[in-house]
Order: C-alpha cells, then sequence, then structure tokens
C-alpha cells in the first residue's frame, strides 16, 4: 500500500476535535514494519498567519507570474514552528511549487514554496505557500500548508499586503 493512500485514509478519519491528532502508521516501505508518526490538524485548529508584503503579480503572453516577500514569527503553540522570512518569485497557473530564497539567515533546515493556483477567467488570484522545516527529532520535519487570496495588480495598483493563513498542517516524527 502505498503511503500517500495510507496518509489520505488517516486524514479522512480525524476527528473534529481541536486537539491534533497523532496517528501512528507503517512506513511506506512494504517490508519495512517501523512506525512512523504521523502529526495531521484540520483547519481552524491554530491561529497562525503569515504576511506577505510586496505582492506584485501580472499576466504576459509568456503567462503569469508573481513576486512577493513572507514572513512570520515564531509560533509558539504545538507544533512549534520556527520564525521565517523568504522571496519568492515564480510562474504558470497550475504549476509546480518554486523554492523560495530564505532572507532570514536561520537554520538550512528550511525551506518555503510557492505556486499559484490555476483559475478560472477573472476569479481572484490563489497563491500556496508551503513552508517545511526540521524539528528537533532526528528525521522529523513538519509542514505548513496555506492559501492566501489576492489579485493580479502589476501596472495597475501597488504592491499589495495581504495574509496566508496555514490550514493544513503534517509531521512526520
Amino acid at each position: 500500500m502505498r503511503f500517500s493512500t495510507i496518509f489520505a485514509a488517516a486524514a479522512a478519519a480525524l476527528p473534529a476535535a481541536s486537539a491534533p491528532t497523532a496517528v501512528s502508521l507503517l512506513a511506506a516501505g512494504p517490508m519495512d514494519p517501523t512506525p512512523v508518526n504521523v502529526l495531521m490538524m484540520k483547519p481552524g485548529q491554530f491561529n497562525y498567519n503569515w504576511t506577505v508584503t510586496n505582492w506584485e503579480a501580472g499576466c504576459a503572453r509568456g503567462g503569469c507570474y508573481y513576486g512577493f516577500d513572507i514572513a512570520a514569527d515564531e509560533y509558539t503553540s504545538y507544533p512549534k514552528a520556527p520564525a521565517f522570512k523568504a522571496h519568492c518569485n515564480g510562474q504558470n497557473e497550475g504549476g509546480p511549487y518554486t523554492v523560495c530564497e530564505m532572507q532570514d539567515g536561520g537554520s538550512a533546515a528550511r525551506r518555503v514554496a510557492a505556486r499559484l493556483l490555476e483559475r478560472n477567467s477573472s476569479d481572484p488570484v490563489y497563491i500556496r505557500v508551503s513552508y517545511q522545516y526540521a524539528d528537533s527529532q532526528p528525521n522529523a520535519y513538519f509542514n505548513w500548508t496555506g492559501t492566501g487570496e489576492t489579485s493580479y495588480n502589476q501596472f495597475v495598483a501597488p504592491p499589495q499586503t495581504f495574509n496566508v493563513t496555514p490550514s493544513e498542517v503534517f509531521g512526520v516524527a
């Protein structure tokens, strides 16, 4: 059974309670019975926002593109998340995540990535941001992902500021 199938089944079984849920799964390998602890949280279980500044985005013949800065303070509730600051550039609605450049000189075991979600005609623009970092336990990491709503503003409006609120969190230990 593939890990993604196990992960999806475990996520679907999460209770609606406000406490994080830890699930112990078998490792992804077919012959490896090592348990893997996975933390999954549903939206609304945490109060944490990331601030996007200097958002500039537009579309041209070659496709759509974006550039922005994103930062967040340390999250001190469980699961703790270190503060971060990054600069992101990317292109193409519906394209893959593009790794952002970390701007704060923190740990090398952190990564921010972003992608434009595909949209229909004049719908708002949605940017999806993922923040992954290593935990203090060996081979453990957390990944927070959130979506922000904005618009294409290049040449028609000044750079924008808005929040991205993480809606998904998972961790593997």
